[in-house]
């Protein structure tokens, strides 16, 4: 429930496991200001082996859509359609085991404690109180007699649901005494029968009771949130803004830990078949299909599939699609991949111009592969932004989520490929503060923000073939250098266990330790030594500089934001470190009482 709006699921579960025989019917409706919207009625059953018939409809289009998939993959069908629903209801997930997302394993009760029983048509219910790994409140109400979950109550964690309370109400009812045949399993007469209203026949709790009931859950605590992971520290330096960038498809501890509740999908069937995972030797993303000058091919993230010989792309329903070559966008983080030897496939539409179809403030979702789990999630936002060739959104996409199409609702066009997050330190302007009087104090407590960016699909003025053997040649250059420059940052700042892990740093470092340890007690040839030692990082700091100005590099490197591929932050952040040795080579003894401290 939201304030000024409810939303009103049902699913229902038929099965006869003695055939393998299931029914899977499940409806939306909305209730805004209290007029009742439908949205979207699904139906789809096998009896037996047979193939599995899905008959659907959504409220623009109130025709039934009726298809025919092989039986195998009906549980895949389930996590796909209705996926949702099973990755945050604890009782379909121990109905379905095996069959659900990854995501619906990670739902765990935190600290279940028995505060009472209620009572409820004559049937004693026990009431349990718990916490979510998410964050979340909860309280089940479950049969004594039976052991069956009868209801359920959960709210988000206060701090992390924003202006608005949602409230989730589920109620649950059992008949496992009926018999059933076939024509239980008849998805014509399921679906006629399923247009009907849901809101009459809920008998949820009404709002009042409901928002009494959730006050009270999240005034008894919830779980704290989880720390952001942290990473390595980058090289200071005294001119970069505080901004981190990271690119979404790199492994989780490249990116702060996100919580993002299951939402009900809102691309249609038809823009789902269009979504791949993406799959490199040691990385992970998303990407779609789309048609570019009438021929189709895989979109995605250049840092999803730079530098691997085979990438696997492989759509929800399991099947491969092979891509030959690759090229990548100039000036953005944008790869298509040829797609060989396929019909024409479903796929998305690019946006000609985002700035003539999109607003601020319009309404986008990005669906992917989300932390590699793989499976299709979805995560919903606005556009918060519009540059020359990004977006910016607020949909909190992920590691893993690389590569998925930013999907502008009201078009259904595709306005940008998501790329990286952004998170950066908010001074007194962000938040709004006015310093009073003359001297201000900084805040005791360091306010952050995370971005979301993605780049733009159209308008990319030229194409660049990517051979992968030479893209892989080009990074493992780049990397090296990184190497370097983060040794050379841990020797000045005297963590020699760190620097000595480089082994182009680790000959300074060790021949510095040896002849100091046996020399220390003479200050004079321990300043000397110290002096020796500086200029040697000072010339270590010059290897590599010219090649990585000079030297020929896809343009991805070149015009890169990620910290880790990026020649120009690389460069800069060298220049930065030769600064410092300067200043301490022209004091040796500041750096020696430092060492020393």
């Amino acid at each position: 429930y939201q304030v000024l709006e409810s939303v009103l699921l049902r699913l229902t579960v038929t099965t006869r496991k003695d055939d393998d025989s299931w029914l899977v019917l499940s409806q939306r409706e909305r209730n805004q200001r209290g007029t009742m919207m439908p949205d979207r009625t699904l139906v789809f059953s096998k009896i037996g082996p047979a193939d599995v018939v899905i008959l659907q409809s959504a409220a623009a289009t109130p025709q039934p859509v009726r298809m025919t998939v092989p039986s195998s993959l009906f549980f895949q069908e389930c996590d796909m359609r209705i996926g949702t629903a099973l990755a945050s209801d604890p009782v379909l997930v121990a109905l379905l085991p095996g069959n659900v997302s990854a995501s619906a394993k990670t739902l765990g009760l935190v600290s279940p404690v028995r505060e009472g029983t209620d009572s409820q048509d004559g049937i004693r219910l026990a009431r349990i109180s718990a916490s979510t790994m998410r964050g979340a409140r909860v309280i089940l109400w479950i049969n004594e007699a039976t052991g069956l979950v009868s209801r359920v109550l959960e709210v988000p964690d206060s701090r992390r649901s924003g202006v608005i309370r949602i409230v989730k109400e589920t109620v649950y009812r059992y008949d496992f005494s009926r018999g059933g045949s076939s024509a239980d399993f008849d998805v014509t007469t399921a679906y006629a029968g399923a247009r009907t209203g849901i809101e009459a026949s809920s008998n949820f709790t009404s709002l009042n009771t409901l928002i009494k009931l959730a006050s009270d859950a999240a005034s008894s605590g919830s779980v704290a949130g989880q720390s952001p992971v942290s990473r390595v520290p980058h090289p200071p330096s005294t001119s970069a803004p505080p901004v981190s960038s990271t690119p979404s498809g790199q492994p989780p501890a490249a990116v702060a830990a996100q919580t993002v509740a299951p939402e009900n999908q809102e691309l249609t069937p038809e823009q789902m078949e269009a979504i791949v995972i993406v799959e490199g030797s040691d990385s992970v993303g998303t990407g779609f299909i789309t048609r570019i000058r009438d021929v189709d091919f895989v979109a995605t993230n250049l840092h999803v599939v730079g530098g691997y010989d085979k990438v696997r792309v492989t759509t929800l329903r399991g099947a491969t699609i092979t891509v030959g070559s690759v090229f990548g966008a100039i000036g953005r983080d944008i790869a298509i991949l040829r797609i060989e030897g396929a019909t024409r496939l479903p796929s998305l539409t690019l946006a000609e111009d985002p700035l003539k179809s999109t607003k601020l403030g319009d309404k986008v979702v990005v669906v992917g592969n989300r932390r590699g789990g793989g499976v299709a999630t979805q995560v919903s936002g606005v556009v918060r932004g519009i540059g020359p060739d990004r977006v910016e959104v607020d949909a909190p996409f992920q590691p893993g989520n690389s590569g998925s199409p930013i999907l502008h609702l009201a078009t259904g066009e595709v306005i940008g490929v998501a790329s990286y997050s952004q998170r950066r330190k908010l001074d007194d302007l962000d938040v709004g503060k006015k310093s009073q009087g003359t001297t201000s104090q900084p805040s005791a407590a360091v306010r952050e923000e995370q971005r979301w960016f993605g780049y733009r699909a159209d308008g990319v003025s030229k194409w660049e073939s990517i051979d992968q053997s030479k893209w892989r040649a080009q990074a493992k250059r780049i990397a090296d250098f990184e190497s370097d420059s983060e040794a050379i940052y841990y020797a000045l700042y005297g963590d020699f266990k760190k620097a000595s892990q480089n082994a182009r740093v680790r000959i300074i470092v060790e021949n510095f330790v040896e002849r100091y340890q046996r020399m220390k007690a003479n200050h004079v040839v321990a300043l000397q030594l110290t002096g020796d030692m500086l200029r040697d990082l000072r010339s270590a700091s010059v290897n590599g500089v010219k090649e990585l100005e000079t030297g020929v590099y896809y343009d991805f490197f070149r015009s890169s934001h990620y910290w880790e591929t990026s020649i120009t932050e690389q460069l800069r952040a060298r220049a930065d470190l030769a600064g410092r040795i300067v200043t301490y080579e022209s004091n040796p003894a500041a750096y020696l009482s430092r060492l020393t401290q």
